[in-house]
């Protein structure tokens, strides 16, 4: 929570009504915030939180008071001998036992600060040793599989904030998957549309610390927290939606070129974005929604039509900064919304913010719940990172061939037993890990924990870290193979 500087707002006398938030507001009003503000009506909300009525007592000196909106939302983090290599390397691990496969040498790159130095873990499986050689770079992975000659793909990253509202935003995940030929999931390489720019929306200026500055703007001022990680919210919204509409004008000027007839959305059958939080979904696929308007899309409707033409003649910075067009195109687009979006939720929802991971994490959703129905069926993707590079791309999806099956690779995700293998973990016992990582945070001549009962069997981990920097890791050992799967007391391991 945190006070802001008075808002201006019309000084006319204001009906008071009961605040809407279902959250902390609703359960503290009329109470007071650390003894002094005396939370009033709701003034306002956006995606992270909702905004009350705030008069400091004695005084009566109007403020306003931000509380977050979902206090209760899950949020994913890593355990303090856990870091991006160990993950790496435990997907790494699972993904070859799924498959039975041998893998000889997999470089491949993280992100996680300084920590994305040069460092080694190794793996055994199926009675062979291999060597992991993690690396920094830019190529995440140049390996040999001679089995089935595919190339193996990990992506993923552990991201902290510190103390304050951007902290609910950090998260921590890693993906593994394999490329190669006859695939049930292959690139419409046609169809692909790129966009960068340089922007400072999110970025991180001090390696010395783990956490970027984040700076919260409230109208025309700049409230800089304690910590070293910039974020412009508000810049970043816009220029991922900015990012979003230049990629599919792109990849529609390209299918329409090919094809000889207009693209729309109602050409995919799903769409599955980067997922920051799920607003942002909803927003980007409205935003696309309105771009088929503006582009007289036979797929939309007279009713929906009726509903945005007074936004019509918007420009594109009107259009981004306009709450009207924002609620009406979500409106217009909810019942398509429901049916190609709602299904790569399932992840982002349950598990909270994975930057790097959680495209193909929205898309592992899709694979797990509508795996039956995929045949034929076309995907369109949207990737985005910060600074900024985007990508929007098409994925043709057939059932395949076992072990390389859509089925299969639904059993393979496991994603119901996963989620229910979590452990929960109170709030109190997430900031004092952070603090931990924090004072280790470029640190050497340490060890770490040597409790690994909360981790699933085949799970790496780090153990210590010597005098010259140098990172060591462990593995759980695998107490029992079942079907091809390390079972635990909790579910399996197969890529946890």
């Amino acid at each position: 929570m945190a006070a802001t500087p008075p808002l201006s707002r019309d000084p006319s006398p204001q009906p008071r009504r009961p605040a809407t938030c279902t959250g902390p507001a609703n359960k503290l009003r009329g109470g007071l915030l650390l003894g002094r503000y005396e939370l009033g009506r709701l003034l306002g909300h956006g995606t992270f939180a909702k905004v009350v009525e705030g008069p400091a007592r004695p005084t009566g000196l109007a403020a306003a008071i931000a509380m977050l909106i979902a206090p209760n939302a899950p949020i994913s983090h890593s355990r303090a001998n856990r870091d991006s290599h160990s993950a790496h390397a435990t997907i790494s691990a699972s993904l070859i036992l799924q498959v039975n496969i041998r893998i000889f040498r997999v470089p491949f790159s993280v992100q996680q600060g300084k920590l994305a130095q040069k460092s080694s873990a190794r793996l055994y499986c199926n009675g062979f040793m291999y060597n992991l050689e993690i690396q920094d770079g830019l190529t995440v992975v140049n390996s040999l599989l001679k089995k089935y000659k595919v190339d193996p793909k990990l992506i993923g990253r552990l991201e902290v904030y510190a103390e304050g509202p951007a902290r609910p935003t950090g998260g921590a995940a890693a993906i593994a998957m394999l490329i190669g030929p006859n695939a049930p999931i292959s690139f419409e390489s046609k169809y692909r549309a790129s966009h960068m720019a340089h922007v400072y929306d999110f970025y991180k200026p001090d390696l010395a610390s783990e956490y970027p500055p984040n700076f919260l703007r409230v109208q025309h001022f700049l409230i800089t927290a304690d910590s070293l990680q910039v974020v412009d919210g508000k810049l970043s919204q816009t220029c991922y939606l900015m990012a979003l509409d230049s990629c599919y004008r792109q990849l529609c000027n390209k299918y329409e070129k090919i094809v000889g007839k207009q693209f729309s959305i109602s050409d995919a059958e799903y769409v599955v974005f980067h997922s920051p939080y799920n607003k942002l979904v909803q927003k980007s696929f409205a935003r696309l929604y309105y771009n088929d308007f503006m582009r007289n899309c036979s797929s939309i409707d007279d009713d929906a039509k009726e509903k945005l033409q007074p936004f019509s003649n918007l420009t594109g910075e009107e259009s981004y900064q306009s709450r009207d067009l924002e609620k009406a195109s979500q409106q217009v687009a909810k019942h398509l919304y429901d049916i190609k979006v709602q299904p790569s939720t399932l992840l982002p929802k349950q598990i909270g913010n994975m930057y790097t991971a959680s495209l193909y994490a929205a898309l592992a959703s899709v694979l797990y719940s509508k795996h039956d129905s995929l045949d034929g069926q076309r995907i369109l993707m949207f990737s985005y990172g910060s600074g900024l590079t985007s990508t929007m791309f098409s994925l043709r999806l057939n059932k395949g061939q076992h072990p390389f099956s859509l089925s299969n690779i639904a059993s393979v995700l496991g994603v119901t037993e996963k989620l229910r293998s979590r452990h929960e973990t109170l709030p109190e016992k997430f900031v004092d890990t952070l603090k931990l990582m924090e004072h280790r945070y470029g640190a050497k001549d340490f060890e770490t924990s040597k409790d690994t009962s909360l981790l699933p069997p085949g799970t790496f981990y780090l153990t210590r870290v010597d005098s010259m920097y140098r990172r060591f890791y462990d593995q759980k050992p695998l107490e029992e193979m079942v079907g091809g799967k390390a079972k635990c007391c909790n579910g399996f391991a197969n890529g946890h």
